[in-house]
Formats: C-alpha cells, structure tokens, sequence
C-alpha cells in the first residue's frame, strides 16, 4: 500500500484563536465544564499595534527565519526536568487561583422568553480541572527554562484571561486591568480559598 506510517505515543494540545464573541456563547461551554485556557490579546493600543506591524513588514522573512530557528533549537536541545508542584505555599497559591477561575466562570441560565429572570443557576466547575490544567503548564515552564516568578505570571493571565468579559465587574477586575494582568500574581488575585468562593456569580 501506497503512503508512510508513522507511530507516535504521548499527549497533544490544541490552540486555536477566535475573537471575543466566544464569550457569547459561555453559557454553552460551561455547563458541561470548560476545557478550554484562554489568552486574550490586549487591544487598548491598536496605532501602536499597527505602527509596529507596518515598521516590521520587511523583515518577515527574518521574523520568520528566526522563530524556526528557535523552535528547532527548543526541539532539539536537551530538554529540562519539570518543575514539581510539592511546595505547600505553591498548592495553595494554585489552589486560589483555581477556585477563582472556576468559580468566575461558571454558568448562568437565563428564561429564554424573559430574559430577566434566572431560570438556573448549576453548581459551580469544581477546581479539579482547571486546576490540574493550569499546573500542568506552571510545571512545563522548567522544561523550558522559565524561573517560578515567570512561571507564576504566565498561569495568573491565563486563569484571568479564562474568565469571561461579563464577569470582571463581578470579579474586581476591569478590562484595563486585563491588559496588565501578566504582573498580577496569583495570591493578589485570589487571596484566602474562602475569598476565592465568594466570587459572585453575577455582576
């Protein structure tokens, strides 16, 4: 038979990229249990945004070059021991920022015909998943050479980054305050776990 067979074990992620209408249909995705981390690209500075994109167009192909230069050298390289999450202060620290994100996220089911009233309000996401998730990727950052600080950042937006526009009032957070939200940390954000668990659930 015509064709190549390659064999391969282990596990694959996906990302795709969307815009903020997603959020629309956040009733959906949650009542089931979100899957999905986001990562929202901040758009308070669009001119500067295009006025770097427009300085830099003729240097694509060297953008390009260099990015496949240093995925080959990510891949290549020895790769690094993961961190291990084992630290009480540091599964605390996870801790409150998984029950935040969960509990920011879950659903809300409105009277399809009057859309005043609550028809539904399930049970919160329990933390497990989102929490496995998010260490998960606190742990990879050692295989890439991130330090804990680093590590810490990049899981505090991405929990902040998953909780829906509609929900920031709710959550103390507004959408300047996204913008900036890689030099938030997670004990910032979250607190003690009974502060986590008094998000409301509606703004």
């Amino acid at each position: 038979m015509a064709g190549k067979y390659l064999d391969w074990q282990g596990r694959c992620g996906f990302i795709a990229a969307c815009t903020d209408v997603i959020d629309r249909s956040h009733a959906s995705l949650a009542i089931m249990g979100p899957r999905f981390l986001f990562v929202r690209i901040p758009s308070n500075e669009p001119i500067g945004t295009m006025q770097f994109k427009f300085e830099n167009r003729s240097h694509a192909a060297k953008v390009g070059r260099e990015m496949r230069e240093a995925t080959s050298h990510l891949i290549t390289s020895e790769i690094a021991e993961p961190y291990e999450l084992k630290d009480p202060a540091d599964i605390h620290r996870m801790a409150n920022l998984a029950t935040l994100l969960s509990y920011s996220r879950s659903a809300v089911y409105w009277d399809r015909m009057n859309k005043r009233e609550i028809e539904f309000i399930p049970e919160p996401e329990f933390p497990i998943r989102a929490g496995e998730q998010l260490a998960q990727i606190w742990e990879a950052g050692g295989m890439l050479g991130l330090t804990e600080p680093e590590c810490w950042e990049i899981v505090s937006r991405l929990a902040l980054d998953s909780i829906p526009y509609v929900r920031e009032p709710s959550c103390g957070l507004s959408r300047p305050a996204r913008s900036r939200s890689r030099r938030l940390t997670c004990g910032q954000v979250a607190g003690s776990p009974g502060q986590a668990a008094s998000v409301p659930l509606l703004s």
